[in-house]
């Protein structure tokens, strides 16, 4: 009996020692969280709608637009009555704006405790289902995502929160070949003035504002709940100023020629400073022939500019032996009724010219030998002895 309970007794012994390295390395397989005093967790739900102390939905009283469409007085946004209001909200972009509909339903709720007034539908435009309102081509609203974004703007509407439509943000057009230039991302800068981009522009603007919404019975460009349409986000012809030199050759036809257009229907800019600046520009920058640049600025029946582009040297031209040679542009040259400037792009160090370039020279000074030549075979064979003093008599 005693073995048996000496085996009882360490068999304890070892069951509890091992119970006890079990339950210290379960310890340390937990962090030491270390607090500051007074810290604790504070978790906000993504979706509660409960009412609490921290609900601010008496914010939005009644159906957003309810009085009419939002107005500007005195510099300040103003409801349907005429009184001031001030907009506090949040993006909802991507897939974001295209919840289910219990969903959609919980994010009004949610928003509205918030004290949230407003939602802008940011990037709706970018992808196709499900993470943009596109169907699968990109050709055209995808009536699915349309049915969700319809029953979101609803849902906020009724729950006093305006919506902010997003026209153009990051969709991406066709015949954008700009890698690594950020600047052309989605088209910026471009379809300012590029007017097939401009076209798709009102297209799909057109498709989605006259777009009727079921569930409001409006179409959200007769729709009050739409505090503002944001027409193209982030862009700007100005922002993209000092990156023109680098669009593709149709995007540069199409602008220069533009600018033609407008030179040509305001000639008193033509011999305007500003002018002047922007030849310069187009010279220093653009990539162009003398011919290229003389076409697109000139008409039939307007000669604005003649440009002359090629290599130089001394005695080659009169009004470029008359300017320093240095790279830049010279001063203005005055040449009868013209201006004239020099753009010189690099001084180049003396070296062995190529055929075409010694063309000239060359047919030249041979011509100059052949003379010569010719010259002094006819005095070898027809010798001349002039009589001075008979030629003296001469009267």
């Amino acid at each position: 009996m005693k073995s048996l309970n000496l085996f009882s007794i360490r068999r304890s012994y070892i069951l509890t020692s091992l119970l006890f390295v079990l339950f210290i390395s379960a310890c340390q397989t937990e962090p030491v969280e270390k607090r500051e005093y007074g810290w604790f967790d504070f978790v906000v739900p993504d979706l509660d709608t409960t009412v609490n102390v921290v609900d601010m939905s008496f914010l939005n009283i009644g159906d957003a637009g309810g009085s009419g469409f939002i107005t500007l007085k005195d510099g300040h946004f103003a409801d349907g009555n005429g009184e001031k209001i001030r907009f506090f909200g949040t993006n909802l972009t991507f897939s974001s704006s295209f919840p289910d509909k219990e969903t959609a339903a919980l994010i009004a709720g949610r928003l509205r405790k918030l004290g949230m007034n407003v939602v802008r539908f940011h990037h709706m435009d970018m992808r196709s289902v499900p993470q943009g309102i596109w169907d699968k081509e990109m050709k055209d609203l995808d009536p699915g995502q349309l049915d969700k974004l319809d029953w979101l703007v609803y849902q906020l509407k009724i729950h006093g929160i305006y919506s902010n439509i997003n026209t153009h943000v990051s969709r991406t057009y066709p015949g954008m070949d700009y890698k690594g230039e950020e600047q052309f991302d989605f088209g910026k800068t471009i379809d300012q003035f590029y007017r097939p981009y401009i076209e798709m522009q009102k297209e799909y603007a057109k498709k989605l504002l006259t777009h009727r919404n079921p569930y409001t019975g409006n179409s959200y460009a007769d729709e009050p709940a739409v505090a503002f349409v944001e027409v193209n986000n982030e862009n700007s012809l100005l922002s993209g100023w000092a990156h023109l030199p680098d669009l593709n050759k149709e995007h540069k036809a199409s602008l220069i020629s533009q600018w033609k257009e407008w030179l040509n229907s305001n000639p008193k800019y033509r011999n305007n400073q500003g002018l002047k600046n922007d030849l310069m520009g187009i010279i220093k920058n653009y990539d162009v022939s003398s011919t290229d640049l003389q076409k697109e600025m000139n008409t039939d029946s307007l000669k604005v500019v003649t440009v002359e582009i090629g290599k130089f040297s001394r005695k080659d031209n009169k009004l470029i032996d008359s300017i320093p040679w240095v790279p830049g542009f010279s001063g203005d040259i005055i040449n009868k009724e013209s201006t004239v400037f020099v753009y010189v792009r690099k001084v180049l160090k003396p070296e062995v010219k190529e055929l075409n370039e010694a063309r000239g020279l060359i047919t030249a000074d041979y011509q100059n030998y052949l003379e010569k030549e010719w010259i002094a075979s006819l005095r070898a064979k027809y010798p001349v002895d002039v009589k001075k003093d008979v030629l003296a008599k001469i009267k």
